[in-house]
């Protein structure tokens, strides 16, 4: 025993330690081994893992690239429809804009106008109805729609001599005895009128457009010719008389 005991080495103990370790198991080592006594000699690699390790212990590593983009993938199915949406509340009104400048006025349009009667006859007025004679004051030359409504009545020389009855514009010399002579004027196209020798009155209406009149005052009366011979008597009343400017 004392020959075994002076052979006894260092070594010899390690080893002893070492195999009581491997068949007692790796609790027992880890209660009686110093702490840090396992170095990197005594660890195989790649046989520890992250759990191995206390936080904090294992440095982070560098951000690896960016790996290539994948494949893209089959389209989804449509989903179906949504329900429609609640209708929102109407919004306030807005503020009036404000009013835009007023245009440049346009040029005057075109005019015409014309009156026909059925008979067209030319009237050489024998007289003209003074009573009645109507002054108007154009404010542009124009054209002028008349319109002459009343009554009339009338006796000839000839008893058989039918009268003719128009309107005149500008007239002068209203009575054929009068002098310096003969009634003057401008008949107004369509406004004559065919009749009779009507007594009593008889009501009757006329129409007619005159041909440009200048700016300014202008007279308008009723007339009388009978056909055969001279005038006897004339009986007129004027109801209204009516003027429409039809333009320049």
């Amino acid at each position: 025993m004392a020959r075994l005991t002076r052979r006894f080495t260092y070594a010899n103990l390690m080893s002893t330690v070492a195999l009581f370790i491997a068949l007692g198991g790796a609790s027992y080592a880890a209660i009686i081994l110093p702490a840090n006594s396992v170095t990197t000699k005594q660890v195989k690699d790649r046989s520890l893992l992250s759990k191995d390790f206390k936080s904090g212990q294992l440095p982070r590593g560098a951000t690896g690239p960016i790996g290539p983009v994948g494949p893209t993938g089959a389209k989804g199915d449509t989903a179906a429809k949504g329900d429609a949406g609640a209708k929102g509340d109407a919004g306030s009104q807005g503020t009036q804009g404000i009013q835009g400048v007023q245009g440049v006025q346009g040029v005057a349009g075109p005019t015409w106008g014309t009156a026909t009667s059925r008979d067209s006859a030319n009237v050489t007025p024998q007289v003209l109805r003074t009573a009645d004679e109507q002054s108007v004051t154009l404010p542009q030359a124009a054209k002028v729609l008349v319109a002459w409504s009343g009554y009339v009545g009338a006796t000839c020389a000839s008893p058989g001599s039918p009268t003719e009855w128009a309107l005149f514009v500008d007239g002068a010399n209203h009575d054929l005895d009068t002098p310096p002579g003969p009634p003057t004027g401008t008949q107004i196209a369509g406004s004559d009128q065919q009749l009779g020798q009507p007594s009593p009155a008889i009501f009757m209406t006329l129409y007619g457009v005159t041909g440009t009149l200048s700016a300014g005052s202008h007279k308008f009366d009723l007339g009388l010719q009978c056909t055969s011979g001279d005038w006897a008597s004339m009986d007129a009343q004027k109801v209204h008389m009516a003027f429409t400017l039809l333009g320049s």
